[in-house]
């Protein structure tokens, strides 16, 4: 029998957190930089789609760190389930 590895789901949450962190700072200069005018809007086309772009990361990196800890739960239950027949 083979233990259950907890460090795949747990590296795919460190790469997600990272994501999520590198795309809030990107948000954050863009906005301490005066780029966006109005809420949702930038000062011209390119800044637009960067802030866009860094949206969408947050949105991304957040469903993959849910992603990896709902398989690492998953893990843990098996982990119980196995435990609980053998012993």
């Amino acid at each position: 029998m083979h233990p259950m590895d907890f460090s795949i789901p747990s590296s795919g949450m460190q790469s997600a957190d990272a994501a999520f962190d590198s795309a809030a700072r990107s948000i954050t200069q863009a906005f301490n930089q005066g780029q966006p005018t109005q809420l949702g809007q930038a000062s011209n086309q390119g800044d637009s789609a960067d802030l866009s772009s860094a949206v969408a990361g947050l949105l991304a990196s957040s469903l993959t760190f849910i992603a990896n800890e709902k398989a690492a739960i998953v893990e843990d239950s098996m982990t119980q389930s196995t435990l609980s027949v053998l012993g």
